[in-house]
């Protein structure tokens, strides 16, 4: 089990590295979350909804993502509550203090789905939650030590050096463990390390005598990205925005409050001839070549302050003066004239932007399912698309020209249906979550935005399947060099 001082120390990163190197080794590797919580999902060939890192994961280890890699996942609704979805389906919802009293009864569900992945792997990679301290949190365990005990799992702790106070992070972690927890922890690394590693050694050596546990190197700093929880390449742009330049097209992802599938947009940051920007400013929105209103987990709700904060006005400036819109599922239903919610929020009927002529009803069933298809109007007729989809808001198209055929990737003999809608070529709409990680649609949207525009565009040559992949192997090497491998992968 590898766990970490802190959220965003390099768990996930760790897994990822780990379980390369060991399915380069020919070694049957799974990964495993018994609980997280993330806006960032993915759905499995068997049509269940895990989350993104873990299907991540499952790639980095060469093997298929399934729903026992990730039994329990939390969606946040709110500040106060998530929607709970166990073995890939949404069951209920809960509040923080409500779910950690449900715990109980879903210690079996991930208890069940560990041990079927033990049974079928031969090695298997647990990644904790957070902090393994947590210690108001260690009654029924999902995720972390409790669970390891359970299994008699040996634990790595990582430590986030970037954040500082990474020797005290590791022995509070150590000392506030109960005993019979904190002698799972056999080892500790030290993660995102800039400088000479040597300056560390004196208090490594001390830290390992403190704690009587090993220290198994340290990682370095790398640029290398790897989709995360909430996919920490996105997650960066959101805290800051590039500026613009005049010749260059600018793409503005709106920073909706509830906003998820980060994770569309990682493939734009393979093209270095655009500036990308998340934002929920006005002017950036209203100048911008192509707008995006991404997915939401509250579409109603992000709707209402869309329109309190006047961004509805932004995006109708940028409309008429020639912009191009794209609405990706939650943002595709806000494009819309209706919706009829009740599911996600307590309104019953709510007005859309208008642009588009369809209509959303939501239902309490989620639609989860990998599809592929092909643009069947305008400008990219015959390009093939693949992606996911993952809503419980079904959109009607009521005369506006469909902008896929597609059928269902889980069953290649269901019947094909139309998705998505278009306008005049300038507004955009589709449910399918991941249509831009296809590397010919992505640019060839992209050039047809820049045609329109007048603005500047040149396709990058980087492949994004390849260039994930290729991150997987950089994430690898750079763990053989700076970690005690063979070491650490002894402790299983």
């Amino acid at each position: 089990m590898i766990t970490g001082t802190s959220s965003s120390a390099g768990k996930s990163t760790l897994v990822c590295a780990l379980g390369r190197v060991l399915a380069e080794k020919g070694v049957k590797v799974a990964p495993f979350k018994g609980q997280n919580m993330a806006l960032n999902s993915m759905v499995t060939k068997s049509g269940h909804e895990i989350a993104r890192a873990q299907y991540s994961q499952a790639q980095a280890c060469r093997v298929e993502a399934e729903v026992e890699m990730n039994p329990v996942l939390l969606k946040p609704t709110s500040e106060y509550s998530s929607q709970v979805i166990v073995m890939g389906k949404a069951l209920f919802e809960s509040s923080g203090v409500g779910f950690q009293q449900r715990k109980k009864e879903l210690r079996g569900v991930v208890e069940g789905a560990l041990e079927e992945l033990l049974s079928r792997f031969e090695f298997v990679l647990l990644e904790g939650a957070g902090s393994p301290a947590e210690i108001n949190l260690l009654e029924n365990d999902l995720v972390n030590l409790g669970l390891a005990r359970r299994f008699n799992i040996p634990s790595v702790l990582v430590g986030d050096i970037e954040r500082g106070g990474v020797f005290a992070s590791i022995f509070g972690t150590v000392g506030i463990l109960p005993s019979e927890l904190s002698e799972l922890i056999s080892g500790f690394v030290i993660n995102k390390f800039r400088g000479q590693a040597g300056i560390l050694v004196p208090g490594l050596r001390e830290l390992e005598e403190r704690c009587g546990i090993r220290c198994f190197g340290v990682m370095p700093f790398t640029k290398i990205q790897l989709p995360e929880e909430d996919s920490l390449s996105a997650q960066q742009l959101l805290n800051g925005s590039k500026k613009i330049s005049p010749d260059s097209m600018s793409i503005c992802v709106v920073k909706l409050p509830y906003l998820s599938n980060l994770s569309d947009f990682d493939p734009l940051l393979l093209e270095e001839d655009i500036q990308l920007v998340f934002s929920d400013s006005a002017n950036e929105i209203s100048e911008s070549d192509l707008i995006v209103l991404p997915g939401t987990k509250s579409t109603v709700l992000d709707l209402e302050w869309l329109k309190d904060n006047n961004l509805d006005k932004a995006i109708s400036s940028a409309v008429q003066s020639g912009a191009i819109v794209l609405g990706i599922c939650g943002g595709y239903q806000m494009l819309g004239t209706e919706i009829a919610d009740g599911v996600e929020s307590d309104r019953d009927l709510s007005l859309g932007l208008g642009y588009l002529k369809v209509r959303t009803s939501f239902y309490t069933e989620k639609i989860l399912r990998q599809v592929e298809g092909s643009v069947v109007s305008g400008v990219f007729r015959g390009d093939k698309i693949q992606g996911y989809q993952i809503h419980n808001g079904v959109v009607e198209n009521f005369g506006e020209t469909t902008l896929f055929e597609v059928f269902s990737a889980n069953d290649p003999g269901s019947t094909s249906i139309s998705e998505g809608a278009v306008v005049d070529e300038q507004v955009f709409g589709t449910s399918i979550h991941g249509v831009f990680e296809g590397d010919t649609f992505r640019q060839r949207f992209l050039l047809h935005v820049a045609q329109r525009r007048s603005k500047r565009y040149r396709p990058s040559e980087k492949r994004y399947r390849e260039s994930l992949d290729q991150a997987y192997d950089n994430v690898a090497e750079v763990a053989r060099a700076a970690l005690q491998l063979e070491e650490l992968l002894e402790l299983a």
